[in-house]
């Protein structure tokens, strides 16, 4: 088996996936850029949408929201989210520029601009404050934030879901 249990030949072993999602509701606030040459001054003006999310997962080279320009943007995401008994890791995919707070902790911080890169930090169970800013200049936009549970069996060493 995949937990390196011994099964006769043939016999069918049951097989499974799943997305561990925590139950979050992301309030985003979108910001046009008020400088023309830096996305990151628009975080603070005032916004030109505000949207609940039920997940941060932005990906796309034409804005798939009508109301964002196709260039400089940005914004500012906050979340409450409870997690459950368990070890975690906060993923991060983002291009352009993103910054994470935990609790009021800065624990990602790559305010630069850069390709689709992946960035990790560990969270601890328990209720948490997540705040998220994020800046688009130009080209493709992606932005994920995802919980990561880590397995639990006493044969793998391996690390979070996916």
């Amino acid at each position: 088996s995949p937990r390196g249990e011994r099964r006769a030949a043939s016999v069918p072993y049951r097989f499974s996936y799943r997305r561990f999602e925590p139950v979050a509701e992301w309030s985003v606030k979108f910001f046009a850029a008020s400088d023309t040459a830096d996305a990151r001054k628009g975080i603070g003006t005032a916004p030109i949408l505000v949207r609940s999310l039920r997940r941060l997962d932005l990906q796309w080279y034409r804005p798939l929201i009508k109301e964002l320009p196709l260039e400089r943007w940005s914004l500012e995401a906050t979340t409450a989210v409870t997690l459950g008994a368990g070890e975690y890791t906060l993923r991060s995919i983002s291009d352009d520029g993103i910054r994470v707070w935990v609790d009021g902790v800065l624990v990602i911080d790559r305010w630069t601009h850069h390709e689709s890169t992946v960035d990790t930090t560990p969270i601890s169970a328990g209720p948490h404050q997540v705040k998220v800013e994020f800046f688009q200049d130009d080209g493709w936009t992606e932005l994920r934030l995802d919980f990561l549970k880590a397995l639990a069996s006493p044969h793998s060493t391996a690390g979070p879901e996916r």
